[in-house]
């Protein structure tokens, strides 16, 4: 069942959720949808897929509470970037409290779990690693729950400044931050290992919140259905849709969106540096391996091991599991994945997936390039770029974070300082709650005790001291 799903996380062999049958939705109903404010326009969604499990009353209290706290009234905005040639609609997911757009299905997911947990009587230790948003995301979500706790893994010295800060300055008891001597594919090591362990992750009922969670594929799923409802309230044509990808949980969601039938042209997995998701979508029959992972100006993106790519195996080949399990299982072991033409074919024509790669310098050109009209973070940067280079004459690019969380790349990208780069944002941003909250963190960052550190020397202890800390943790 869904509740199942969510509470679980990971399948327990292993594998990840998906559900059984994707809901179909007409013209007629995106129409009046397209009358709906991006709550609203949740609850109508994720109804199709947890009708059995939580009742419309409680679903609908569940998105209120989640988005009460965002720092725009409207939750999502679109602007609009044009050119002579262009019109490039920037979907503004990042008006959460932690500034980036993993808070709209954070939110939700925490308040979802909540609920569930409430009625069974249960608590909930959630494991997570983060390359970047994911992490202070999540504990912002949980750190006033009663009946959840958190350890979050993060790789040291490879996330900003304001990103490193809104994890390690949260004293919460039920909160434990692990800032780990390594990547985040390091990371996902020890965190995977803990989760194969059955017997232990019931024992102490541990959970995901990560993109690998459902529920927070499925309210993303709500991003795609609402910008293309706000950038095409007539639901007359189709819409390519250029998303930043790193573990690709955002790419996934496109995906089921365009299965339930929303009118998208094409979705373009924008990726950096860090380039797997654009070698595999592009050599069919070609072995193609993981590469270690390169530090990137859009460091969140900064991924290897795009773990979603199972999700997207699964809706392209009509739930082809046995398939999708050997590709899965080989790239596990090996680090490497080689595509049959078949199957890379039912990725291009059943999902529309496509796929670029943009240089850091590319991204620190497109951030300067339009400061003075607008401000993007590094890694929507990554996704303006990609949809320049496609000439598309009309277009959405799925924002990922505000620029408040990287102002030294900011700075350097348009020449200037940190500190007048932080200015100009508290000017421009003065109504916004949720940024001038960053602000004043940032001004007066006080850093918790409760940090631990995973140094490489021990990284052969490093799933044994993870179980100690969930143990301990209350």
């Amino acid at each position: 069942t869904f509740s199942d799903a969510v509470l679980l996380g990971w399948a327990p062999n292993g594998g990840m959720f998906l559900p059984q049958t994707i809901p179909q939705i007409s013209q007629q109903t995106l129409l009046e949808w397209a009358k709906l404010d991006f709550s609203a326009l949740c609850v109508e969604v994720l109804w199709l897929f947890v009708s059995d499990d939580i009742p419309r009353q409680a679903l609908q209290e569940i998105a209120e509470k989640s988005f009460s706290q965002f720092g725009c009234a409207d939750v999502v905005k679109v602007h609009s970037l044009k050119t002579e040639q262009q019109n490039i609609h920037i979907c503004e997911l990042f008006h959460g409290p932690t500034l980036a757009f993993k808070d709209l299905g954070m939110q939700m997911l925490v308040n979802v779990l909540s609920f569930l947990l409430l009625r069974s009587q249960k608590h909930l230790r959630v494991l997570v690693g983060t390359s970047g948003d994911t992490g202070p995301s999540a504990i912002e979500a949980i750190r006033h729950q009663s009946n959840i706790s958190i350890v979050c893994l993060y790789p040291k010295s490879r996330v900003s400044a304001t990103q490193e800060l809104q994890m390690i300055t949260v004293d919460s008891p039920n909160v434990r931050v692990v800032a780990v001597e390594g990547t985040s594919d390091d990371l996902d090591v020890p965190i995977e290992e803990i989760f194969r362990d059955e017997s232990f992750c019931q024992q102490f009922n541990v959970g995901s919140v990560n993109s690998v969670n459902v529920c927070r594929i499925l309210v993303q799923v709500v991003n795609f259905i609402f910008a293309y409802l706000q950038v095409c309230p007539q639901c007359d044509r189709s819409i390519p849709f250029f998303i930043p990808t790193g573990a690709a949980g955002h790419i996934t969601a496109g995906a089921i969106a365009k299965k339930m039938g929303l009118p998208i042209e094409q979705l373009v997995a924008c990726v950096n540096e860090n380039d797997i998701m654009h070698r595999i979508l592009s050599s069919p029959n070609q072995t193609v391996s993981c590469e270690p992972v390169k530090q990137t100006n859009s460091p969140a993106m900064d991924i290897q091991v795009p773990y979603n790519l199972e999700r997207l195996l699964f809706l392209a080949t009509s739930g082809d599991s046995a398939q999708v399990a050997q590709h899965m299982s080989y790239f596990k072991q090996t680090g490497s994945i080689a595509l049959p033409t078949e199957c890379l074919e039912a990725l291009r024509t059943q999902l529309s997936l496509s796929s670029t790669a943009v240089s850091s310098t590319r991204v620190s050109q497109e951030i300067g390039k339009v400061w003075n009209e607008y401000m993007i973070d590094p890694h929507t940067a990554v996704g303006v770029s990609g949809a320049r280079d496609s000439g598309a004459k009309e277009c959405v690019v799925m924002a990922c974070a505000h620029v408040t969380k990287f102002t030294a790349t900011i700075a350097g990208a348009v020449g200037t300082t940190e500190e007048d780069i932080i200015q100009n944002i508290a000017t421009r941003e003065k109504n916004q709650r949720c940024v001038q909250n960053v602000l004043e963190m940032l001004k007066n960052p006080k850093i918790s005790d409760r940090v631990i550190q995973f140094e490489r020397s021990r990284v052969g202890e490093w799933t044994a001291l993870l179980r100690k800390i969930v143990e301990e943790l209350r």
